[in-house]
């Protein structure tokens, strides 16, 4: 398999999002393992080695022994096309193995236009789309990520839901497929018996969602429904697995930098804000394990920036102190520290920059009162060590 897809790379743009075997992936073999599962992300590879969660889930199922998580991107048009014309299916990078070979499929459902490039996988991978067409020669596919607060429009396709926080419940989910013994029952593609079995145990889970079970129900009356599933919430995120080195790509990614979740959820409340209502209630990880784990990461990835990720980074509790800390200490490493995401009601950067930098900035420029006027920024952008990286209030500390 590998040989064949090495062989149409030189007519493809940008081949190294097709290679594998970057710094600090994990190859299994298989048969070395229970239960093989392929993290599978609807956009190409830049986008998807950015996606955090992606990165979370791929560390916490290779911590588990007897498991083998793996990735698989969609392919951009020429690659398909390609691949296409050579009868390859979808693969994985880690073993280059077809990703209809594996247990589980999981989808991120970052966002709703991706939801065209999830059939186009499941099609190029030669897995059924409907999932009423599968059967036990079939590997279970299962979906997470923001849209699964509303999995309906997807229900027709996607075999079982995760709803909420995915880091414990995809270990359940391997758990339940490994004590199924669903590798030794694969492969009678005249039945789904097997799946169906998994599936009734992937049920009991909490937090996810399977709708052919549930339709079932509905459809017999003479059953009582008990099917409300509650989003699946972590509730210490200081005890939550991160990950202790991230893969580093061949090939420059959309966010080329080590991001550093410093907290989960937000306060604030935004009716136009889906993560805000979906990511209730707020939790932080201590200052003292971000500043350990920063230090850790940049060592493994050789990155030179670290992104401190949230929803709003200004609110957690410590952000003067650990920003300002961090800018110090990764300075002298050419490490540069930013904030991706940023209030401007919450916003006092500019008179803590030049405290942190013994920069001259005027004491008058409080960004709170400001309301990021054209005139402020303007101001800010030539005293103070701060720089903008995008439209969205998001801002740098410059070495």
């Amino acid at each position: 398999m590998r040989g064949r897809i090495d062989r149409i790379l030189p007519r493809v743009a940008k081949p190294a999002r097709y290679m594998g075997g970057e710094l600090n992936s994990i190859k299994k073999p298989p048969e070395e393992v229970s239960v093989r599962i392929a993290l599978a992300f609807p956009d190409v590879y830049e986008v998807g080695m950015s996606n955090l969660g992606l990165r979370i889930l791929y560390s916490v199922l290779n911590k588990e022994p007897g498991v083998a998580a793996e990735r698989t991107f969609a392919p951009a048009s020429d690659m398909e096309e390609e691949m296409r014309r050579a009868s390859i299916p979808l693969f994985s990078l880690e073993t280059s193995s077809p990703v209809r070979d594996f247990d589980l499929v999981g989808f991120s459902l970052a966002y709703e236009m991706a939801y065209t490039a999830v059939l186009n996988m499941l099609d190029l991978a030669s897995i059924p789309v409907l999932a009423s067409d599968r059967t036990d020669a079939d590997p279970i596919v299962i979906a997470g990520g923001h849209c699964t607060t509303n999995p309906e429009p997807m229900a027709d396709f996607i075999d079982a839901f995760v709803v909420g926080d995915g880091e414990e419940a995809v270990v359940e989910i391997a758990r339940a497929v490994e004590s199924a013994e669903w590798r030794a029952k694969r492969g009678k593609a005249d039945s789904s018996q097997a799946r169906n079995d998994v599936l009734a145990l992937l049920a009991a889970i909490d937090g996810v969602y399977v709708p052919s079970p549930a339709e079932s129900r509905e459809a017999d009356s003479s059953q009582a429904r008990n099917d409300v599933v509650r989003a699946r919430v972590v509730r210490d995120l200081e005890a939550a697995p991160f990950p202790e080195s991230l893969i580093v790509p061949y090939t420059e990614a959309v966010h080329d930098r080590v991001a550093l979740e410093i907290m989960r959820g937000c306060t604030r409340g935004c009716r136009f804000c889906q993560a805000g209502m979906i990511y209730r209630p707020v939790r932080e990880r201590a200052e003292e394990s971000l500043r350990a784990w920063a230090w850790e990461l940049v060592e493994n990835t050789g990155c030179d920036e670290i992104s401190l990720f949230s929803l709003n980074s200004a609110d957690y509790t410590r952000i003067l102190s650990l920003s300002g800390g961090l800018a110090s200490e990764m300075g002298e490493k050419h490490v540069a520290v930013s904030l991706p995401s940023l209030m401007s009601v919450t916003t006092t950067f500019a008179p803590f920059a030049a405290s942190a930098f013994d920069s001259p900035c005027a004491a008058s420029s409080d960004w709170r009162n400001a309301a990021f006027s054209a005139r402020s920024r303007r101001a800010s952008a030539a005293s103070c060590p701060i720089r903008s990286s995008n439209a969205r209030n998001s801002f740098s500390i410059a070495r």
